[in-house]
């Protein structure tokens, strides 16, 4: 379902720019990792200092989240090895 929902087009624009979205549902939830998300709320974010700073800080979250051993609700992560060219 949408994060929002408004009478008109303008109110829907202000909710984007000044709420928060709520939270997602019980199967999305029980999907995804707390720690996903928790960076996809950090990413969301209204305040640009409580988002990640940078490509790269991004990056390194998403190693931490989906480093090789883990697993991502029943599936093993394994990284692929993509050639070169």
């Amino acid at each position: 379902s949408a994060p929002f929902s408004a009478e008109s087009n303008l109110e829907l624009m202000y909710k984007h720019l000044s709420e928060a979205p709520g939270e997602p549902d019980s199967k999305t939830i029980s999907f995804y990792s707390g720690e996903l998300l928790r960076l996809i709320k950090s990413c969301l974010a209204k305040s640009p200092a409580d988002r990640p700073q940078s490509a790269e800080e991004l990056q390194k979250r998403f190693d931490e989240i989906f480093s090789e051993g883990k697993t991502f609700g029943s599936a093993p992560i394994v990284k692929l090895k993509v050639p070169a060219g």
